[in-house]
């Protein structure tokens, strides 16, 4: 049996599986990011190997890309979550605080999310054109038909993912080491629907069930291109201003690189996109060949400046030398792969992009990074950088070539988050190398990577545990915040469902809390005209008392 469906690239969803309108079937995969501190270098090193190690078995399937997506976090449903913990005596207090943390996500930084790190896949085996021919069924009458324009439909087996199941279960062995789990139905959807709604507010719900409605709706947004080098993307909640900007150079020496995780320290959502193939290592267009192409050349230019007595640029000199080295790492056999990374970013304004932009190639140079603004070619990177998309060797623009080893210098699939899944908000991560100087605000303004407590659960999944009574440790140096934590922590903790004993031999808290209850409870009524946020904070001071 048939279904008919209108003309898309991606023509038909199935759990982590994607059909396309030429038959290529795309696996997707999300791999859980490793908790790594920004000074454990020797996990650092570890992680590195194990992607090294993953990257080789994926030779076989020749491309791939990794998503790196900065995506909204549900903070909200966390906070409904924990309210079930919640005693019911002080859930009033508990509320008005998850209002005034929501709050406060807004006014500082917008919408609070989390990177997650999806690679795609396509799946192919030596039966590909089988696979094929039973996946589209497009009889001479159909192509004739389509030729004079009378079809405008696709026609494939409803069934066709079962051909593709083993192959799908393979590739989930291969990515094993990674701990990638096969992406769901909604989840496959919602990540390829994500593309069109960057910087847009939207219901994953409703997407999804779009999409679930026809799978046409897969590109249902208003999509502009402007010659300042940017795109609109619009929907009925409203516009946003997109960027793409492709890494032009790297470092020649890319050991210890960590640019993905570098990244992440960047105060607003960055997205990174990589695409890869793996070169062939034969051929006129092996890596090899290629190499000694340009090594050839650069020579000779290097000839010619010695014979003007010219003084050599010494980017010319390194290039020689990273040629050499490529050709010298493809007589030990390794592997070389091409990518291509971009960066992208979103904002509500022009300006706004043209900040971001300006903030994100200063930290890159830096980092010895150069961007390409590619003013002229946004609307070829962003149909390039579809999801489900291969890198071609035909793509020459701002491609790196590297050996796997050095491609996992840049430290994929990390992250430094800290704490649970659902919980008190408790702080954010300093994850940059800066000395504040004590400038706290600062440092809570470069981070927007949320760290959330749940007391409840401190010691879950601890192997060797003999209780489930949660405990606590807090260390550190003096005026560190130690005593600060630890009342913050009781705070929270009398808030859910238990028993508290806090031994205050200096009355500190008794009177710090008693002084509290003083100020609040003769706090100034709002009057009429009062703002909203006046009537929140009076309510809340009030809810306070009533918890003392």
């Amino acid at each position: 049996m048939f279904k008919n469906r209108k003309y898309n690239d991606i023509i038909a969803f199935h759990k982590n599986l994607m059909l396309k309108e030429n038959g290529q079937v795309y696996a997707m995969f999300e791999v859980p990011a490793m908790n790594l501190s920004r000074t454990d270098e020797q996990a650092k090193e570890t992680a590195k190997a194990i992607q090294h190690s993953a990257f080789l078995e994926l030779i076989p399937y020749h491309n791939g890309e990794i998503l790196t997506l900065p995506m909204n976090l549900d903070v909200f449903s966390r906070y409904q979550v924990l309210s079930d913990d919640l005693a019911d005596d002080t859930r009033e207090v508990a509320e008005y605080m998850f209002d005034g943390t929501l709050d406060l996500f807004a006014e500082e930084m917008g919408a609070p999310y989390e990177y997650r790190y999806f690679m795609v896949i396509p799946l192919k085996n030596n039966f590909i054109s089988t696979n094929l021919i039973k996946t589209i069924k497009t009889t001479f009458e159909q192509l004739k038909a389509q030729a004079m324009g009378y079809l405008k439909e696709k026609q494939f087996f409803e069934d066709w993912y079962e051909e593709y199941e083993g192959l799908n279960d393979t590739l989930s062995s291969t990515l094993s080491t990674l701990d990638a789990k096969p992406t769901n139905g909604e989840q496959t959807k919602f990540i390829n629907r994500y593309q069109y709604l960057r910087g847009l507010y939207y219901n994953r719900e409703h997407e999804v069930n779009m999409l679930e409605n026809s799978i046409s709706n897969l590109e249902e947004v208003r999509k502009k291109y402007f010659v300042d080098g940017t795109s609109r993307l619009g929907n009925d909640y409203g516009e946003s201003v997109v960027k793409v900007l492709p890494i032009a150079y790297l470092p020649n020496n890319v050991s210890y690189f960590h640019l993905v995780e570098y990244i992440q320290t960047i105060p607003f959502p960055v997205e990174v996109n990589t695409k890869y193939y793996f070169n062939k290592r034969k051929g006129w267009n092996s890596i090899k060949k290629k190499a000694e192409r340009a090594l050839g050349r650069l020579k000779q230019t290097q000839i010619e400046a010695y014979e003007k007595d010219s003084i050599q640029n010494d980017n010319i000199g390194a290039s020689v030398e990273v040629l050499g080295d490529v050709i010298q790492r493809d007589n030990a056999n390794e592997v070389f792969l091409s990518y291509l990374m971009t960066l992208i970013i979103t904002g509500e304004s022009v300006e706004e992009v043209e900040w971001k932009q300006n903030h994100l190639m200063e930290k890159m140079k830096a980092y010895n990074v150069e961007l390409c603004s590619a003013i002229g070619d946004q609307p070829y990177l962003l149909d390039k950088l579809t999801f489900a998309s291969d890198l071609l060797a035909t793509d020459k623009n701002w491609i790196q070539p590297m050996s796997i080893e050095s491609f996992c210098e840049n430290l994929f699939f990390v992250t430094e988050k800290v704490g649970f899944d659902y919980g008190f908000y408790l702080g954010r991560v300093d994850g940059s190398s800066r000395n504040y100087g004590g400038d706290f605000k600062q440092a809570l303004a470069d981070s927007n990577n949320l760290v959330f407590v749940n007391p409840f659960a401190v010691n879950k999944d601890i192997l060797g545990k003999v209780t489930n009574n949660p405990a606590t440790d807090v260390t550190g140096e003096t005026g560190a915040g130690k005593s600060f934590l630890a009342k913050l922590l009781f705070l929270y903790m009398t808030l859910m469902k238990s028993k508290n004993l806090y031994i205050d031999p200096k009355a500190e808290m008794r009177n710090q809390y008693l002084k509290v209850m003083e100020e609040y409870k003769n706090a100034p009524i709002p009057d009429d005209d009062a703002s909203e946020k006046e009537i929140w904070s009076y309510n809340f001071k009030q809810a306070i008392v009533r918890y003392i």
